[in-house]
């Protein structure tokens, strides 16, 4: 969701931890925590041929926004369609979310 959310912005590993454990200290195993999800997000994406929308390149990580539909960059884009079907919701499940909400709001 952090990545679809960042449209195609490259996010470090540190700023995935951040955004998944608020509360932790990224030490040594947590890291490697981090890097299992990381290997069981490609192997999914792969698993239902989709794996070429997940790059990783060196310590960074980002969906490629080229290969992905999302409503809510159509909205941005102006698509009428999006815009009729928000309603004044974003990826309300996550703190982070808030921002990009804010902004949507704006814009409506």
């Amino acid at each position: 969701a952090y990545l679809i959310d960042r449209h195609g912005a490259s996010v470090t590993r540190r700023e995935a931890f951040a955004v998944l454990w608020e509360d932790r200290m990224y030490d040594r195993p947590m890291q490697k925590q981090l890097d299992t999800i990381i290997r069981l997000l490609r192997a999914t994406l792969t698993d239902y041929g989709i794996g070429e929308i997940f790059e990783l390149k060196s310590a960074a990580m980002r969906v490629n926004p080229d290969l992905v539909s999302c409503d809510a960059w159509r909205y941005l884009e102006g698509d009428e369609d999006a815009i009729r079907a928000y309603r004044g919701e974003y990826m309300s499940n996550y703190s982070w979310a808030i921002f990009t909400e804010g902004f949507l709001e704006k814009r409506k």
